[in-house]
């Protein structure tokens, strides 16, 4: 079992090429459907600190699935995060495929605002081989990377070899995307901006896990939510819309841990989930480590203290 030199190397180019992790994570995607024919992939990230992997990208599904989650140890995804090893299945059996659509199926059906956070995770219904890889740099797990066809038998060794080397290299990328050079001003602009018209977004957000909620409906947790409070919160009572990645990693109240806080990748999720489900609010690159953010509509903002 070997990978294949010339297409791991493309792909390799064209990681390297990448301007930043945004433009890597779609690069690697869409170079798996031309290098190799692989038309369904997802990568997902481990969010440090807990026994969840958080889907980052995907690309061939009819929805992008961005948010949702895997435990460290359940389903195919899972098992290959614990054991740090590729799993490769070249004939997914019906009762996989029944327990995925049960899954699907609960989550469309809650209905509360404090239980409807499942995302379901992208993938097919009609699935046949699985192969998934893990993501590893500098001895840690990043993330793992599953590819999916209709086509039973589809991933032979060969390929999960040379997937497994591109894991790696997208997983160093992920790993070293903090900038070491970020721009010396530690704040944004702080301009007051023209207020939008329009039916206010009704935002909710729960301090208990750093749930937000737009319209009623569930859009992120944790970091990425109490990111995105902040950033709600300034713009309305600052008319800041300009920030940076440098001034979000110093401040105290996001609870960033000192190594490793991976805001590149809370970054990305939290601009990929709004721009899936709320093109109201959008988060538009401003520079290296800036950006700006804009909104359609005015804003009523809601914050539900934790429960002691």
């Amino acid at each position: 079992m070997s990978p294949d030199p010339d297409r791991v190397a493309t792909l390799s180019r064209r990681l390297a090429e990448a301007e930043d992790l945004d433009a890597l994570l779609d690069v690697a995607l869409a170079s798996f459907e031309e290098l190799w024919g692989i038309e369904h992939s997802m990568l997902l990230v481990l969010e440090e600190g807990t026994d969840r992997l958080v889907t980052l990208a995907s690309h061939g599904y009819d929805r992008a699935g961005v948010g949702s989650e895997v435990v460290v140890g359940v389903g195919t995804i899972g098992v290959v995060a614990a054991r740090r090893a590729p799993v490769r299945i070249g004939s997914v059996n019906t009762a996989m495929r029944y327990a995925r659509a049960a899954r699907e199926e609960i989550a469309r059906k809650r209905g509360s605002e404090r239980v409807a956070k499942d995302i379901p995770l992208p993938g097919l219904a009609d699935v046949e081989s699985q192969l998934a890889v893990p993501m590893l740099a500098q001895g840690r797990l990043i993330g793992v990377i599953c590819v999916e066809s209709r086509t039973q038998g589809k991933f032979d060794h060969a390929l999960e070899a040379s997937l497994s080397v591109a894991a790696n290299q997208i997983g160093a990328g992920i790993a070293l995307a903090t900038p070491d050079s970020e721009p010396s001003r530690d704040r944004g602009t702080a301009v007051a901006h023209g207020l939008p018209e329009g039916e206010p977004i009704r935002v909710r957000y729960y301090e208990e896990d750093g749930s937000v909620f737009l319209d009623g409906e569930y859009l992120i947790k944790s970091l990425p939510g109490r990111i995105l409070w902040r950033l709600l919160v300034q713009w309305r009572d600052e008319g800041r819309y300009e920030f940076t990645n440098k001034e979000l990693r110093l401040d105290p109240a996001l609870g960033l841990p000192a190594i490793k806080d991976n805001l590149e990748t809370r970054l990305i999720l939290l601009r990929r989930r709004l721009e899936e489900h709320c093109s109201a609010i959008r988060m538009v690159k401003a520079g290296r480590g800036r950006f700006r953010l804009e909104l359609d509509r005015p804003l009523e903002l809601e914050r539900i203290q934790a429960v002691l």
